[in-house]
């Protein structure tokens, strides 16, 4: 039993990891901060990834863990994106407008993600329906945003068909408007996450939400 779990925690983990820093290299390769998400909250996805454990690993309900969680969340809160006035003030970089905003979106989605992991919490909570709400206070408002990561953690917390409604818009105006490769593979992710949530009689553990995304890897979008 503790190695299947352990098998699907590393599942899960693999997902965000694979999507997060996959959006690194493009950003990298083709598209230069300040225009993507800074290094700083993908280095800190990355220790999310690397060093949250799963609940049958001894660490688990030790202070030392617990205090390093509220330190990491911490430091997830601190990190500060460029600022409209500054983020187009770089070399070989047209100004971005949008840069607080990507910055904003990818900080609120690593405080879900790290909630939803360290937690092991599926169903609703206090802490993750403020910062949700507040990412969708965003979202609602932006005519484009091509960031996949930040979009595959806010629909899985989507409640009800309105919030849902606010995802595909924007990946549909995105596709549209941003001169974007497809987000088709996206969408297919979207919808299966919704599907299983349909079907579930009770919330879905998150671990096993992501395990079972990683079943149609296969579509994983493509940032390169």
């Amino acid at each position: 039993m503790g190695h299947s779990r352990k098998i699907t925690w590393q599942m899960k983990a693999s997902l965000v990891y694979f999507l997060a820093f996959v959006e690194q290299d493009s950003i990298r390769t083709k598209i230069p901060y300040p225009s993507g998400p800074s290094n700083e909250i993908l280095y800190l996805l990355q220790e999310v990834y690397n060093n949250v454990v799963d609940p049958h690993d001894p660490r688990y309900n030790t202070d030392e863990y617990r205090n390093y969680l509220e330190v990491l969340e911490w430091r997830i809160k601190r990190v500060r994106g460029p600022s409209k006035a500054t983020s187009g003030l770089t070399m070989h970089s047209p100004p971005r407008p949008d840069a607080p905003t990507v910055a904003k979106l990818y900080q609120l989605a690593t405080l879900v993600y790290l909630e939803r992991t360290s937690t092991k919490v599926s169903g609703p909570s206090d802490k993750i329906t403020q910062t949700v709400d507040s990412a969708f206070s965003i979202l609602r408002e932006l005519e484009t945003y091509q960031w996949p990561f930040p979009l595959l953690i806010f629909a899985c917390e989507a409640r009800g068909d309105e919030e849902r409604v606010v995802i595909l818009d924007l990946i549909s105006k995105t596709e549209r408007k941003a001169h974007v490769r497809t987000l088709e593979s996206l969408k297919t992710m979207v919808r299966f996450v919704w599907t299983q949530d349909d079907l579930a009689e009770e919330p879905v553990d998150y671990a096993d939400k992501m395990s079972a995304l990683m079943s149609i890897s296969d579509s994983v979008p493509s940032f390169v």
